[in-house]
Order: C-alpha cells, then sequence, then structure tokens
C-alpha cells in the first residue's frame, strides 16, 4: 500500500501515534480512518488481526481486489465498515456474517458483483436503510 499521508507509520513511534491510528487506554487499535488519502493497492488481509477494531474507514482511496477473507472473519467488533468508492470487486462473502456487531457497511461506489448474501439479514444490528442501499453506484448486483 502506498499513500500521500503517512505519518509516523512504521517507524519507531507506538502503533498509535500513526495517522489515522486511534487506540483505547489500553493501546488496542479501535478506529483506522484512511479515508481519502491516495491509498493504492489492496486492502492488507492483516487488518483483520486487529481484533478490537470498531471503525474501519477506508472509502475515498485506490484500493481493489476482493476484500479479504480475514478482514470478514477477524473483525468481530467492528461497528462500522466504509469501504465505499474504491475498486473493489467480486461478491460479498456470507461470512460478513461475522461482523455481528456491525451497524453500518458502506460499499457503494466499487464493483461488487453477485447477489447480497441472506445470512446478512443476521446482522440485527445493521439497520435495513444500509443493507439495502449499500451496493449502489459503479457496481452492479443482482
Amino acid at each position: 500500500m502506498q499513500w500521500d499521508v503517512s505519518s509516523n507509520w512504521m517507524t519507531t513511534k507506538h502503533e498509535c501515534n500513526w495517522y489515522g491510528v486511534e487506540c483505547n487506554m489500553f493501546g488496542t487499535v479501535v478506529n483506522l480512518d484512511l479515508g481519502y488519502i491516495k491509498v493504492d493497492g489492496l486492502v492488507p488481509r492483516e487488518i483483520g488481526l486487529l481484533s478490537g477494531l470498531k471503525d474501519l474507514d477506508l472509502h475515498g482511496n485506490e484500493l481493489q481486489g476482493v476484500i479479504p477473507h480475514r478482514l470478514l472473519v477477524g473483525l468481530k467488533n467492528l461497528e462500522y465498515f466504509r469501504i465505499q468508492m474504491n475498486g473493489m470487486f467480486g461478491a460479498i462473502h456470507k461470512e460478513i456474517t461475522n461482523m455481528k456487531n456491525l451497524k453500518e457497511l458502506y460499499l457503494y461506489g466499487n464493483y461488487i458483483s453477485g447477489t447480497i448474501p441472506t445470512e446478512i439479514s443476521k446482522l440485527k444490528k445493521l439497520g435495513t436503510s444500509y443493507w439495502i442501499v449499500m451496493l449502489v453506484g459503479r457496481g452492479s448486483c443482482g
């Protein structure tokens, strides 16, 4: 991944001091805000190892590829997932239902294809307005 704003990333400074990273009082990463900073490349599957992450914002960049499986199964505490306006493609996999705390999901402006998995209805905290309109944009669904 490359981007314009990478203050303190991959330095000796603690991750909680990196640009776009917010941690709780225990030093656990809870928020990753990397929207609109011209990130390009694939979404690193290692983000799925941030088990305490509640808010992941990657929107408005130049990310490509599919949403990594490890993200879908590893981010069980995620409440807000913003990956709209990128170059993501592929289907939404039923493993998204592992994100039981998901309240908001933004996928529009990508090249998502296939059908919305019926299992998404198991995400009780996800408002219906978000999963009904989340695919409006570049992609097709159906």
